[in-house]
């Protein structure tokens, strides 16, 4: 009678290579540091399973299911996990009918190196990415939605038709080069700026605003870093500030109402004495700023 199910093993550290798992549902097995190279988990079933520091080169993940399964630090090198779906632990309530999120835990690659695998439509939703090694890694069609990449290598990976609302690209510095221009308005990305086009858009910004939106242009800087800029008194009322990094920046005095501020970082952002009538801006991110004497 052929095995489908293994459950409650040990298999850490241990030479796994070619290792044939498809269709097989695991569950609270620890593979930490084996080997599992050119292994076949295809359509296979991963409940509560750990990962960490895991050798999946050339191993055929596609259609997989692994849920509250831990990567961190785990090689995926020209690894196909194509349509392979990686998430936390949910339940149906009854009462509610509708899923409830009962981890707050979101899948970990942490430390991961997926270079050159296939994630095609696979999905990572809320999953963390940090100091990920993922050059010429392919996503396109992936489920990436919340999904955060901080400090990772991204060149040449490829995210074609890739949901990716929400996902935090804002520490990861090739983003702007490797994301397609259409998800600027959708995650999280930091773009660089220098002072002088900093000053020149924001000139061109307060014509906008003393005409009335007749001349000039509306100042937009959706998701760039502006650590520690000095635009202290300056008017940028009705300005796309969105998810823009305004750590430790000067904007003591500033005018801006009515902007634009959701998912801007402001820490030890000096606010002092500005003008946020009518901003569109979080508590939780004003509780890290100077904010004596704003007007709200």
């Amino acid at each position: 009678m052929a095995i489908t199910e293994i459950c409650d093993k040990d298999l850490s550290s241990q030479s796994l290579q070619g290792l044939n798992l498809a269709g097989k549902t695991v569950r609270r097995i620890k593979f930490d540091g084996a080997n599992l190279s050119r292994a076949d988990f295809s359509h296979g079933q991963f409940f509560d399973c750990s990962f960490d520091a895991v050798d999946f080169s050339g191993a055929h993940l596609a259609r997989a299911l692994f849920e509250n399964c831990s990567f961190r630090g785990t090689q995926f090198v020209r690894t196909n996990a194509s349509e392979a779906v990686f998430r936390t632990t949910t339940v149906l309530s009854y009462k509610k009918r509708s899923p409830v999120e009962v981890s707050a835990l979101q899948v970990s690659f942490d430390g991961a190196t997926i270079e050159g695998s296939d994630f095609t439509n696979a999905n990572l939703n809320k999953a963390s990415l940090s100091k990920v090694k993922a050059n010429d890694a392919n996503f396109s069609g992936a489920d990436l939605r919340g999904a955060v990449f901080e400090q990772c290598s991204i060149a040449g990976a490829q995210f074609a038709q890739a949901k990716l609302d929400g996902a935090d690209f804002s520490q990861t510095e090739d983003a702007a080069k490797a994301l397609p221009s259409w998800a600027a308005g959708m995650v999280k990305m930091t773009r660089k700026i220098e002072a002088p086009a900093l000053l020149a858009q924001i000139r061109r910004h307060q014509q906008w605003v003393a005409s009335n939106g007749q001349a000039g242009a509306r100042l937009s800087l959706l998701g760039h870093d502006l650590t520690g800029a000095e635009i202290a008194r300056q008017d940028l009322s009705g300005a796309d500030l969105r998810n823009c990094r305004l750590d430790f920046a000067d904007l003591s005095g500033a005018r801006l109402v009515a902007s634009d501020l959701r998912g801007a970082s402001l820490i030890k952002t000096d606010l002092r004495n500005a003008d946020l009538r009518a901003a569109l801006i979080s508590e939780a991110a004003l509780s890290k700023a100077h904010t004596e004497g704003t007007r709200r």
